[in-house]
């Protein structure tokens, strides 16, 4: 079975960056939590992929562009969705790369078992 999990997760690679170089360092408790799950979930066979918006605001970061390379760690797949950090571009930019994102995955491939979490 395959996972499609979409929320704020990140790389522990990346979040440590984010932690070393920006103003302010988003909250842990929802890293570890979404973090925690999905490395159980690869640990019961299950493949992961994420589509992640990466939690960045201007108030942690001044950087305006951020697009990102897709990672691998620790079995999970990790896909940064690109948005530009300004309030409502952001919500903007993040909102369509997930349709895109969703359509792309669903229309475009297999049709292998898939949960969107």
């Amino acid at each position: 079975m395959k996972v499609i999990y979409v929320s704020t997760l990140i790389s522990k690679r990346k979040n440590k960056y984010i932690i070393e170089n920006c103003k302010a360092k988003p909250l842990q408790s929802v890293q570890k939590y979404n973090y925690l799950l999905c490395e159980g979930l690869v640990q019961n066979n299950v493949t992961v992929k994420t589509f992640s918006s990466i939690p960045m605001s201007s108030k942690i970061s001044d950087r305006k562009i951020w697009f990102e390379k897709n990672e691998i760690e620790n079995g999970i797949e990790f896909n940064y969705l690109p948005f530009i950090n300004i309030k409502v571009l952001r919500q903007l930019f993040l909102f369509i790369f997930i349709i895109i994102s969703f359509l792309r995955e669903t229309l475009f491939k297999n049709n292998d078992d898939k949960v969107f979490i």
